[in-house]
């Protein structure tokens, strides 16, 4: 089974790399592809990047398809620039959460040879588009070695208070983000409590506020992207509002508490059937206003352990038994390069609409682009200077 394939990842931030390092490093023949936008959203810290050397590769995102034939596989989490143009090279969806349904089971699931899902739950909801099959999180093996816990704590442990429970807060971002209303009462917490802030990792507020304000007071902050597995095994109870960090949680059978959002249903990131928002008192106690949340969090602390029945019984839906992950997914590429997954007749003419939708989009844009009468370096600095006139009116 463990052939020479010629694997590679692709993702465009550190979370998507963060997401697969362990099939990085368990597959030492495998490449990590970085799909290079922008300055901006393209920053890598190179001592993350130095253990795997020269199987790092960065491409600009109009260059990937260069690519096309020189892997078998190409593994990635959403679509990437070109690859309804992929021919020869199959392509494999890994799953990388399951909140805000809409977006994670639309129509995208096609273009992908075989989606990797974490459990049956998601699974079926994307068999109707492209084969899929669940192998677990490749991120929850480390659960399951009984050593990982203690290093995390002494990893941990010099920064917290031996004698306060600790409470991770790991908001969602964009509107549905619940820093703007809770962050007075978060930050007082820290009276009571050891506070982890974990922002998501495609929040710009951090950004914005800057480590040197005020902002979270007390709070020990952490990067949006320092692991949310090693944070939640130090912590006693999870305060979330709509973000995947719920069904780490979820999992890992931590307390958790859900900070409501009363237009919730209006964003176009979730709907009635996402679980988030369908099985919100299933999952956690459910906090309506800011004065309710410490009572929120003495209810989660008092029931623990052991899980109910109803969250046990989700969990098990959504997740397959994560070990030996690498192996699993060895396995199901394996199947897939000796034609063991194959489009049904639906899945063919669901993917061609797909295609021919995103074929008339890039048209369209290239289009729009060379009749356009400022270059894009020359807009974008009018954009800047616009917003600066703006921000000095304001003051």
């Amino acid at each position: 089974m463990m052939k020479n394939f010629k694997i590679a990842f692709i993702g465009w931030n550190l979370f998507q790399f963060n997401h697969v390092s362990v099939l990085l490093r368990a597959i030492p023949s495998s490449t990590f592809i970085i799909e290079y936008r922008n300055d901006e959203q393209c920053f890598f810290d190179p001592n993350i990047l130095a253990e795997f050397g020269d199987r790092v590769i960065k491409l600009p995102k109009n260059r990937i398809i260069e690519v096309d034939g020189r892997f078998d596989i190409m593994v990635c989490q959403t679509p990437f620039d070109d690859i309804v143009k992929f021919k020869d090279t199959k392509i494999v969806m890994i799953q990388y959460g399951y909140a805000k349904e809409p977006h994670n089971y639309g129509t995208w699931r096609t273009l992908a040879d075989l989606n990797l899902t974490y459990g049956d739950y998601a699974k079926s909801k994307i068999k109707p588009f492209s084969p899929a099959v669940s192998i677990g999180n490749p991120n929850y093996d480390v659960w399951e070695n009984t050593n990982y816990k203690l290093t995390v704590y002494k990893k941990y442990s010099e920064i917290l208070d031996s004698k306060k429970k600790t409470i991770l807060y790991a908001p969602t971002w964009g509107e549905l983000s619940s820093i703007d209303a809770y962050e007075g009462a978060i930050t007082r917490l820290t009276c009571k409590y050891n506070v982890l802030i974990k922002p998501h990792h495609n929040t710009s507020i951090f950004k914005q506020k800057g480590s040197g304000s005020s902002f979270f007071e007390n709070c020990i902050v952490f990067s949006e992207y320092s692991d949310i597995l090693e944070l939640l095994a130090v912590s006693d109870v999870l305060i979330s509002d709509y973000s995947g960090a719920i069904f780490d949680a979820l999992y890992f059978r931590k307390p958790i508490v859900l900070l409501n959002n009363s237009d919730a249903l209006y964003s176009n990131k979730l709907d009635e059937h996402s679980l988030e928002y369908s099985r919100r008192s299933d999952i956690g106690t459910v906090v309506e206003s800011v004065s309710g949340l410490e009572q929120g969090i003495n209810k989660a602390l008092l029931f623990q352990a052991p899980y109910t029945h109803v969250q046990d019984s989700l969990r098990e839906q959504l997740f397959s038994q994560s070990y030996n992950t690498p192996s699993k997914f060895l396995l199901e590429i394996d199947n897939l390069l000796n034609n063991k997954y194959v489009l049904t007749q639906s899945q063919k003419y669901i993917r061609e609409t797909v295609k021919e939708n995103l074929n008339l989009v890039s048209k369209n844009r290239e289009l729009n682009m060379r009749n356009r009468p400022l270059s894009l370096k020359l807009r974008r600095k009018l954009i800047v200077s616009i917003t600066n006139f703006f921000n000095i009116v304001k003051r």
